[in-house]
Protein backbone atom coordinates (compact mmCIF):
# COMPACT_ATOMS: atom_id res chain seq x y z
CA UNK A 1 0.00 0.00 0.00
CA UNK A 2 1.59 3.35 -1.42
CA UNK A 3 -0.06 6.57 -0.52
CA UNK A 4 -3.54 5.47 -0.01
CA UNK A 5 -3.33 2.76 -2.88
CA UNK A 6 -2.50 -0.66 -3.80
CA UNK A 7 0.13 -1.46 -6.02
CA UNK A 8 1.10 -4.40 -7.31
CA UNK A 9 4.25 -5.69 -8.42
CA UNK A 10 4.68 -8.54 -11.02
CA UNK A 11 7.68 -9.63 -12.56
CA UNK A 12 9.62 -6.08 -11.86
CA UNK A 13 6.83 -4.10 -13.26
CA UNK A 14 4.55 -2.07 -10.10
CA UNK A 15 1.15 -0.81 -11.34
CA UNK A 16 -2.10 0.52 -8.77
CA UNK A 17 -4.21 -2.35 -8.31
CA UNK A 18 -7.54 -1.60 -10.50
CA UNK A 19 -9.54 -4.73 -9.88
CA UNK A 20 -9.53 -7.46 -6.79
CA UNK A 21 -6.32 -9.53 -7.41
CA UNK A 22 -6.72 -13.54 -6.42
CA UNK A 23 -3.56 -14.90 -5.36
CA UNK A 24 -2.48 -18.27 -5.49
CA UNK A 25 -3.34 -19.67 -2.16
CA UNK A 26 -6.70 -18.07 -2.77
CA UNK A 27 -6.47 -14.96 -0.83
CA UNK A 28 -8.16 -11.73 -2.64
CA UNK A 29 -6.67 -8.47 -2.32
CA UNK A 30 -9.06 -5.18 -3.50
CA UNK A 31 -8.19 -2.22 -4.86
CA UNK A 32 -9.71 -0.57 -1.56
CA UNK A 33 -6.46 -2.84 0.27
CA UNK A 34 -8.99 -4.94 2.19
CA UNK A 35 -7.13 -9.00 2.03
CA UNK A 36 -9.79 -11.43 2.62
CA UNK A 37 -8.01 -14.90 3.24
CA UNK A 38 -9.18 -18.39 2.01
CA UNK A 39 -11.02 -18.91 5.42
CA UNK A 40 -12.97 -16.01 5.14
CA UNK A 41 -10.96 -13.58 7.28
CA UNK A 42 -10.40 -9.97 6.28
CA UNK A 43 -8.01 -7.19 6.86
CA UNK A 44 -7.63 -3.73 6.26
CA UNK A 45 -4.21 -2.58 4.62
CA UNK A 46 -2.58 0.38 6.10
CA UNK A 47 0.10 2.86 4.54
CA UNK A 48 3.43 0.78 4.27
CA UNK A 49 1.88 -2.61 4.63
CA UNK A 50 3.23 -5.59 1.81
CA UNK A 51 1.57 -9.02 1.08
CA UNK A 52 3.29 -11.46 0.36
CA UNK A 53 2.26 -14.52 -2.30
CA UNK A 54 0.89 -16.14 0.27
CA UNK A 55 -1.66 -13.94 1.70
CA UNK A 56 0.50 -12.92 4.45
CA UNK A 57 0.47 -9.32 5.25
CA UNK A 58 3.45 -7.88 6.61
CA UNK A 59 3.01 -4.24 8.26
CA UNK A 60 5.88 -1.61 8.04
CA UNK A 61 6.74 -1.42 11.93
CA UNK A 62 7.28 -5.66 11.41
CA UNK A 63 9.93 -4.82 8.27
CA UNK A 64 11.72 -2.17 10.51
CA UNK A 65 12.07 -4.01 13.37
CA UNK A 66 13.23 -7.38 11.16
CA UNK A 67 15.64 -4.76 9.62
CA UNK A 68 16.79 -3.84 13.45
CA UNK A 69 17.81 -7.11 14.47
CA UNK A 70 19.60 -7.84 10.85
CA UNK A 71 21.57 -5.15 11.55
CA UNK A 72 22.40 -5.83 15.10
CA UNK A 73 23.29 -9.34 14.11
CA UNK A 74 25.67 -8.37 11.61
CA UNK A 75 26.77 -6.03 13.82
CA UNK A 76 27.50 -8.92 16.38
CA UNK A 77 29.08 -10.49 13.77
CA UNK A 78 31.60 -7.91 12.48
CA UNK A 79 32.82 -7.01 16.40
CA UNK A 80 32.11 -10.01 18.81
CA UNK A 81 31.57 -9.26 22.31
CA UNK A 82 32.08 -5.31 21.81
CA UNK A 83 27.90 -4.26 22.22
CA UNK A 84 28.17 -6.34 25.24
CA UNK A 85 31.34 -4.33 26.07
CA UNK A 86 29.25 -0.78 25.57
CA UNK A 87 26.14 -2.05 27.23
CA UNK A 88 28.28 -2.63 30.79
CA UNK A 89 30.36 0.72 29.96
CA UNK A 90 27.18 2.27 29.84
CA UNK A 91 25.40 0.84 32.43
CA UNK A 92 29.20 1.67 34.93
CA UNK A 93 28.15 5.61 33.47
CA UNK A 94 24.61 5.69 34.48
CA UNK A 95 25.74 4.49 38.13
CA UNK A 96 28.63 6.84 38.20
CA UNK A 97 26.45 9.34 37.54
CA UNK A 98 23.88 8.11 39.66
CA UNK A 99 26.61 8.22 43.03
CA UNK A 100 27.77 11.98 41.71
CA UNK A 101 24.33 13.08 42.42
CA UNK A 102 23.74 11.41 45.62
CA UNK A 103 27.32 13.06 46.68
CA UNK A 104 25.87 16.21 45.39
CA UNK A 105 22.40 15.81 47.39
CA UNK A 106 24.66 14.96 50.63
CA UNK A 107 27.12 18.11 50.20
CA UNK A 108 23.75 20.55 49.76
CA UNK A 109 21.81 18.74 52.78
CA UNK A 110 24.99 19.30 54.57
CA UNK A 111 25.51 23.29 53.78
CA UNK A 112 22.11 23.41 54.57
CA UNK A 113 22.44 22.15 58.18
CA UNK A 114 25.47 24.41 58.21
CA UNK A 115 23.53 27.62 57.72
CA UNK A 116 21.12 26.54 60.48
CA UNK A 117 23.56 26.44 63.31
Amino acid sequence: MQKGRVVLTELGISNPLVADKKLVNGTIITPAGVVTGTDGTTAQMMEGDLVSLSGRITSRSDIVAADSIAKIQLFDALHPGKRKKMEAEAEKKAKAKEKAAEAKAKAKEKAAARRRK
